[in-house]
């Protein structure tokens, strides 16, 4: 009976969406319960996994003519998304002073909020009621998730529409309400503005709508569009026949977490793809399969490395996506933070960098090296470090020289193309040049062991970022790899005396906290214990005498790639 309802379903919306007009195709909605026309020079984009108000979002492919010529080099872009309506309550539409703007933000900033590579908080689906609502989220994810949460369209206008103006379009009692918006800070004068469309209808207990963005010089064409997609938007109930082909896809699968996999798959945008790992889930926008491939068989191939080197508290059985985009401007679009070539992002567990050498294909731009696969994977060993140790510890990131020392470490992993172990480590190419450098002298910036040891995190990700990353890098390479070191117990026992009093403290703190202890709760334990572990770690350590034996060993070091020393051409430095 079940089968026989979905297939009617279908057939139903089919009917409802069968004649999509000349220049759309349609969007039937059975991934994101909402279905709609869209443009053809429209292509979907992919969603954060906590993202829960935003069903699609739709970018054109490239920037039109007409705004190339205005030099508003802006992609015009929509999202759908569906809100629950208060409790007893209506729209607000009608009631909410319009002509009124929420705070400013960033222009992009109306169409979605983005991630930030290492958020500070996160949250869960649903509030907890008795006691627990007092104690707040427990985990990032949930403080992401409940900060996400918005109920009416009053709450979506002051946290999705912040800094616009919005200007009615259609009748305040029509079925579609319409606005047009207009940023806060226009100005006449200019060659060109932010513009924006906004739609929204009463669906019973939910509202459904969309928010559009482009700018001024094409209006007439956009306003159009935008029109048309708006007016086709149509609710969707069915999400069952998705789901059975999901679920037989997995069927007879001995894989962690299906229900979880499952989900991503459901959320996948038009042209995206997956591949199953027993740690992972690669979803990817790449065309190249041996690449995809090789990322795959990497990443269980770098698992028993870290396993070994930073044994867990308990079993990491965490599943975790990793998304590779297609360039760099699609990783950007994403939310990849500026200057940085790839991210981990614990609240939604995904492990996020670029296709590097298509990228280098897509640029106009000279460069001192043409970046290849070589420079994908070494991001992509470094953020798995991080997402590893992210879990290894019990959910809480180290000191930031140990967190990016040891992932540019680990970025430097040899594995055969076709291998699946790590054969050896070698030198980080992105830090060797700038560390070198450094050391003899040869440029401003050097950050004595002291200094980097206990940076906290706006200094080590500030102007002098470049600087901690290389030598985070080689003061992890030195004590693991120098002969120095490794006569020296005090030296090379480091590391692990770091990384065992971290876990070790920070578990047993949690432990005391108790089951309801909230994500605050324990961001002040984990405080505490990296602050101890540091002190562990370099008791009885003469620093000075470390840091003259390390920074002697980096002069004398052999550089691999002496060619890298060569004076670059100019371009942005990617930092993973």
């Amino acid at each position: 009976m079940l089968r026989l309802l979905s297939a009617w379903l279908i057939a139903a919306s089919a009917l409802l969406f069968a004649q999509a007009p000349d220049g759309y195709r349609t969007n039937t909605g059975e991934a994101c319960g909402v279905g709609f026309y869209y443009p053809v020079d429209y292509a979907e984009f992919p969603l954060p996994p906590t993202e829960t108000v935003t069903r699609a979002r739709y970018v054109r492919r490239e920037v039109p003519e007409i705004l190339k010529k205005a030099k508003a080099m802006v992609k015009p872009s929509f999202d759908v998304f569906v809100v629950p309506k208060p409790v007893g309550g209506t729209t607000g539409a009608a009631k909410t002073p319009i002509a009124e703007s929420a705070p400013a933000s960033r222009p992009e900033d109306a169409v979605a909020s983005r991630p930030e590579s290492r958020p500070d908080s996160r949250a869960s689906d649903s509030r907890p009621e008795g006691d627990s609502a007092k104690s707040g989220p427990k985990t990032v994810r949930e403080a992401m998730l409940e900060a996400g949460r918005i109920v009416g369209f009053d709450e979506f206008r002051k946290r999705r529409l912040g800094g616009w103006k919005l200007k009615p379009l259609s009748a305040p009692n029509a079925p579609l309400k319409e606005w047009m918006l207009e940023r806060d800070d226009a100005r006449a004068d200019a060659a060109w503005n932010r513009i924006g469309y906004l739609a929204l209808r009463d669906d019973g207990p939910q509202i459904v709508g969309m928010v559009a963005t482009s700018a001024s010089p094409m209006e007439r064409e956009f306003v159009v569009e935008m029109r048309r997609v708006a007016r086709s938007l149509a609710i969707r109930a069915d999400a069952e026949a998705l789901e059975e082909r999901l679920e037989s896809m997995y069927a007879g699968k001995k894989l962690r977490n299906i229900p979880f996999r499952i989900e991503v798959r459901r959320r996948l945008a038009k042209g995206w793809k997956a591949i199953d790992t027993e740690n992972f889930i690669v979803v990817h926008h790449l065309e190249r399969d041996i690449l995809v491939n090789k990322i795959a068989r990497d990443l269980e191939a770098v698992r028993p490395v870290f396993v070994e080197t930073f044994p867990p508290v308990k079993p990491v059985d965490a599943v975790s996506i990793v998304r590779v985009c297609r360039n760099q401007a699609e990783y950007t679009q994403y939310g990849g933070p500026p200057n940085t070539g790839g991210y981990w992002h614990p609240g939604n567990e995904e492990l996020v960098f670029y296709d590097y050498y298509q990228t280098a294909l897509d640029s106009e731009k000279g460069t001192a090296r043409r970046s290849t696969d070589k420079d994908a994977l070494l991001v992509l060993y470094h953020e798995a470090l991080h997402q590893y140790i992210y879990y290894a510890v019990g959910q809480v990131s180290p000191h930031d020289w140990f967190n990016e020392g040891c992932g540019d470490y680990f970025s430097g992993a040899i594995i055969p193309q076709y291998g699946d172990r790590v054969k050896d480590i070698g030198p980080s190419r992105w830090r060797i040049s700038r560390i070198k450098d450094l050391h003899e002298g040869k440029a401003p910036g050097f950050i004595g062991v002291e200094r980097l040891l206990n940076a906290k995190r706006p200094e080590y990700y500030g102007p002098e970022v470049g600087n901690f990353y290389a030598s985070g890098w080689a003061f992890v390479w030195f004590l693991k790899e120098s002969p120095e070191a490794k006569k020296n117990p005090q030296w090379s026992g480091l590391l692990d005396r770091y990384y065992v009093t971290l876990r070790d403290e920070y578990t047993k703190s949690v432990a005391l906290l108790g089951p309801e202890a909230t994500l605050e709760e324990k961001q002040k334990v984990a405080e505490t214990a990296k602050d101890l572990a540091l002190k562990v770690a370099i008791k009885d350590v003469r620093l000075d005498q470390l840091e003259a034996a390390w920074r002697d060993y980096i002069v004398k070091m052999k550089h691999p790639w002496p060619e890298d020393r060569k004076e670059p051409a100019k371009g942005p430095k990617k930092k993973p």
